[in-house]
């Protein structure tokens, strides 16, 4: 399961650099 620290993008992809850490 991939978690992000920032609320999702509206695109509804994780945000950039935080994506499969």
């Amino acid at each position: 399961m991939v978690r992000v620290r920032f609320a999702p993008s509206p695109t509804g992809l994780p945000h950039v650099g935080n994506i499969r850490t």
